[in-house]
């Protein structure tokens, strides 16, 4: 099994759980919104979640077009 291969198959795993970390970081991010007289709701508003990407495009286009937008010239359909 390549390292690739166990990063991803640890992101599938992180996805269904959350660690004492997540809690502790969300609950640091609560108190900083509450202090800031936020009205603040529970702590899992404050979770992050992960979730797969979802491109739409292949990777050469989008690739492509950032190049194009680096060197600040236009994409092919703009």
């Amino acid at each position: 099994m390549s390292e690739f291969d166990e990063w991803q198959a640890y992101f599938e795993e992180r996805l269904t759980f959350s660690e004492k970390a997540d809690y502790y970081t969300a609950s640091m991010i609560r108190a900083i919104y509450a202090s800031q007289g936020a009205k603040v709701g529970p702590i899992k508003d404050f979770l992050l979640e992960l979730k797969p990407a979802t491109n739409t495009k292949p990777p050469e286009e989008g690739s492509k077009d950032t190049w194009l937008r680096i060197f600040g010239m236009n994409t092919e359909d703009q």
